[in-house]
């Protein structure tokens, strides 16, 4: 959850994406309670969050396997003692 939250503050366009779906779908719910019809507004800020969100796991998962692999490289790389 660390690793995600610098992540999310490190990718300032995810970052905004998220903000501007959370907006988005908190101004369909208020319009659906006082009896308008939000129901597209909050579809369209679910899918802006879950865009972001996917954008944000690509992010993670990209910046996971280019660490780790350095990890066992330098095991491989390492000269063996006699």
């Amino acid at each position: 959850m660390k690793r995600f939250m610098h992540i999310a503050l490190q990718d300032k366009q995810s970052l905004f994406s998220l903000f501007t779906g959370l907006v988005v779908t908190l101004i369909g719910a208020s319009a659906m309670s006082q009896g308008h019809n939000g129901a597209g507004l909050m579809m369209v800020g679910a899918s802006i969050l879950s865009l972001a969100g996917f954008s944000l796991a690509a992010s993670l998962h990209r910046t996971k396997h280019a660490v780790s692999p350095t990890g066992s490289m330098t095991k491989l790389l390492k000269p063996k003692e006699a």
